[in-house]
């Protein structure tokens, strides 16, 4: 009787995967980014500003404030839909052209997030999408 060989590591895995994961491929964006970090380029795309451009002396004074205020409260985990009084300011900022409620606001960590947000609320599948074309 014959030995069966024991499955590899990525036969297992392959094995494992969802329908949607096996065909899922690499983004543009992604794919586009690997340029970013060169330095004969100038990303104009993809969110990554100029480290000269960080303030990093107020984030690190941030930082430290929100330490000394909140202990180990600041590096918890917050509410999935953005800190209370963040949401409120917006809010209210907001509401000076129509009113707005805190509720009503989503802070999200980037544009991405908020695009992937949208479209898993708004969109159904076999919808008709309308886009700029990028190119």
């Amino acid at each position: 009787m014959p030995q069966s060989t024991p499955e590899s590591t990525a036969e297992l895995v392959e094995r494992l995967l969802s329908r949607s994961a096996k065909t899922a491929t690499s983004s543009v964006i992604r794919d586009l980014l690997q340029h970013a970090n060169r330095p004969d380029v100038i990303s104009l795309a993809g969110g990554i500003p100029a480290p000269e451009l960080f303030p990093l002396e107020r984030l690190a004074n941030a930082a430290t404030s929100a330490i000394s205020e909140l202990g180990a409260e600041a590096t918890q985990y917050g509410l999935t839909e953005g800190v209370t009084e963040l949401r409120e300011l917006l809010a209210a900022e907001a509401s000076v052209e129509a009113p707005v409620t805190p509720s009503q606001v989503v802070v999200t960590t980037g544009s991405q997030q908020a695009i992937d947000l949208i479209g898993r609320v708004l969109i159904d599948e076999g919808d008709t999408i309308v886009t700029d074309d990028p190119a």
